[in-house]
């Protein structure tokens, strides 16, 4: 699979076709956390997130690496401009286990890793088994789990250290855990 595999740039001509792979991806792993009232309201909600997705991939094309197979997208991953934070990762479902989410994530890591950028870190909700266990394959490991991972990452930063038992499982369906490299931690 990776023989004909190319990283590249994003063009925003390709925002829909981003949109729509990355919501896909959410689909198969997270759709169990939509419990709207009624199947109005779960479909309201499900167009809504493939929308957010789509615009983000408008605004963000410039730091999105783009996964391009035979001349089909099957993934993409980005980080947030000048920052240190890897904000997506999205492999189509038919294209998972195939070894193009750690080729997405390199080239992405190699993007943040610029000069003056000390650390790396993502978040994946907490629910999403998969993610996690993809991420700790990759030598990262949960740092907190909070709904705000900007006050988390701070302290988190602050203290240097990854606290690999203190992670305790979501106590809602919206929180998040931060993950960075364990290298760039000392075990507490």
């Amino acid at each position: 699979m990776l023989d004909n595999l190319i990283l590249r740039r994003a063009s925003i001509a390709e925002a829909d076709k981003l949109g729509k792979l990355a919501f896909a991806s959410w689909d198969s792993s997270m759709r169990h956390i939509i419990s709207p009232e009624s199947e109005e309201g779960v479909a309201a909600e499900r167009a809504a997130l493939e929308l957010s997705f789509q615009l983000f991939c408008i605004t963000a094309s410039d730091a999105i690496t783009v996964a391009d197979h035979d001349g089909e997208l099957v993934g993409w991953g980005a980080r947030e401009p000048m920052s240190d934070y890897i904000s997506d990762l999205w492999v189509s479902p038919a294209h998972q286990r195939n070894g193009i989410g750690r080729a997405l994530l390199g080239a992405v890591e190699q993007d943040v890793s610029a000069p003056g950028t000390m650390l790396r870190f993502l978040k994946t909700h907490a629910e999403n088994g998969g993610a996690i266990r993809f991420y700790a394959r990759e030598g990262y490991g949960i740092v907190c789990g909070v709904s705000n991972f900007r006050a988390c990452w701070a302290s988190a930063s602050k203290k240097c250290a990854w606290k690999s038992n203190s992670w305790s499982p979501p106590t809602s369906a919206s929180q998040s855990i931060v993950l960075s490299p364990t290298s760039y931690f000392r075990a507490v």
